[in-house]
C-alpha cells in the first residue's frame, strides 16, 4: 500500500553552550534571539574569560539505512580566524588566549546524507581589562604629556633663574670696577696732587735745608698716603 513519507526537517545548527576553561558556565545557547542583529556586539566577558568552550548541536537528524546517526560540523571564529575549519564529529570548540576584541562564531551541521545546515552564529567580545581601555589609555596619555610638560617647564624656570643669576652677578662684578676705577682715579689723583706739590715745595727750598727736609717728609708722606688708599681700593 502506498504511504505517504513526511519529508525529513530541516538541518539547524545551533551553540548550546559557552563555558571557560575552569568549566564556569556563561551561556546556555539554543534560546530565541542570539543570531546578532546588524551592530550588536552580543555577549560580554571581561579579560579573565579569554579562554572559552563553545558546544554545538543540530537537534534535527535522520539515521542512515542502516539506522546509523552522525552528525559533522564545521566552525569559523569570525575576528581570529579566515576560513571555516575542517568537517568533524567533534560537537565542540576550544579557544585559549582570545584577543581583547569582538567575535562572531559561525557553526554549520552536515548529516549522513551529505545535507547541510543553515549557518547558526553567536556574537559575542572579550572586553580589555581596565588598565588597556581607551579611557585609562587616554587619561595616561594625557597625565604623560602633563608630566612631560611640567618638568620641562621646571627646568626652563630653573635655567632662567640661573641665567638670570648670572647675569646679575656679571652685572654686580661691573659695577664693582667702575666702582673701583673710579675711587682709583679719585685718590690716585689727589695723591699724585699732593705729591707733585711738595715735591715743588722741596724744589723751590733747595738753598734752604730745613724746608727742603721738611718738604721731603711731606713728599714721603704723601706717597705713602697714597700707596695705602690704592691697597685699600683693590
Amino acid at each position: 500500500a502506498w504511504r505517504h513519507e513526511q519529508p525529513p526537517s530541516p538541518l539547524r545548527a545551533v551553540i548550546r553552550t559557552i563555558s571557560t576553561a575552569a568549566g564556569e558556565m556563561l551561556f546556555g545557547g539554543g534560546a530565541p534571539g542570539v543570531v546578532p542583529r546588524p551592530g550588536d556586539k552580543g555577549l560580554r566577558f571581561d579579560a579573565t574569560r579569554n579562554s572559552l568552550r563553545l558546544s554545538f548541536a543540530s537537534p534535527a537528524f535522520a539515521p542512515d539505512y542502516r539506522g546509523n546517526i552522525r552528525t559533522d560540523y564545521r566552525t569559523r571564529l569570525e575576528g581570529v580566524e579566515q576560513g571555516w575549519s575542517q568537517w568533524s564529529a567533534t560537537p565542540w570548540r576550544e579557544f585559549t588566549d582570545l584577543p581583547y576584541r569582538n567575535f562572531v562564531f559561525h557553526v554549520q551541521a552536515r548529516d549522513v546524507e551529505g545535507r547541510e545546515s543553515s549557518v547558526g552564529t553567536l556574537a559575542f567580545s572579550i572586553t580589555p581589562p581596565w588598565w588597556r581601555t581607551w579611557w585609562f589609555i587616554g587619561f595616561a596619555g594625557a597625565s604623560s604629556i602633563a608630566g612631560v610638560a611640567g618638568v620641562s617647564r621646571w627646568f626652563a624656570t630653573r635655567a632662567l633663574k640661573r641665567r638670570v643669576e648670572l647675569l646679575e652677578s656679571q652685572s654686580a662684578v661691573e659695577r664693582e670696577r667702575l666702582r673701583l676705577a673710579r675711587d682709583l682715579h679719585d685718590e690716585v689723583g689727589s695723591g699724585l696732587g699732593r705729591v707733585i706739590l711738595f715735591a715743588g715745595e722741596a724744589a723751590r727750598a733747595k738753598a734752604e735745608p730745613e724746608k727742603l727736609e721738611a718738604s721731603l717728609a711731606r713728599v714721603r708722606s704723601a706717597a705713602q698716603a697714597l700707596v695705602q688708599h690704592a691697597r685699600q681700593i683693590v
